[in-house]
């Protein structure tokens, strides 16, 4: 089926015949773009950020931007939404790389890439917090990262 027809139906309607494994295929095949996207971006192989398992993560784009308008759909084994920021975190042998981009699943485009590269001894600490946020009546876990840099 054409993906513009089937994300109409599956973010459009109540009721349809669609799976979210029909949706999962569509959105595997945007998030491995971005993450050769990202590669290519960041001028790294394989060999180069995997010195530790890199960090993945997708999340709906309202998560980040209050105003995103962001569609959804809930299921039972989880949330389904057509725009998200993919954010990866890469670990070198003496570098941090980190790469974020939005990823349009309705449309199957990747953009707004960004890009960052760190050698370990420019960063002098890492701050996590978990949290809480209220999206559409329905609470999400959200893991924030904020990286402390040397004289930055």
């Amino acid at each position: 089926m054409d993906r513009n027809v089937f994300m109409s139906r599956f973010f459009g309607k109540k009721k349809h015949d669609l799976t979210v494994q029909d949706f999962d295929a569509y959105a595997k095949v945007d998030i491995d773009e971005a993450v050769e996207r990202s590669k290519k971006l960041l001028g790294v192989t394989d060999a180069d950020i995997n010195a530790f398992t890199p960090l993945v993560l997708s999340f709906p784009e309202s998560v980040y931007r209050d105003n995103a308008s962001v569609k959804f759909v809930f299921s039972e084994d989880g949330l389904r939404y057509d725009i998200g920021r993919l954010n990866a975190v890469y670990f070198g042998e003496d570098r941090l790389y980190h790469y974020t981009v939005l990823v349009n699943h309705e449309r199957g485009v990747v953009y707004n890439d960004s890009a960052l590269e760190v050698p370990y001894y420019y960063i002098k600490g890492i701050q996590t917090l978990n949290r809480f946020k209220l999206i559409n009546d329905v609470h999400h876990h959200v893991l924030e990262i904020k990286i402390l840099l040397d004289g930055m």
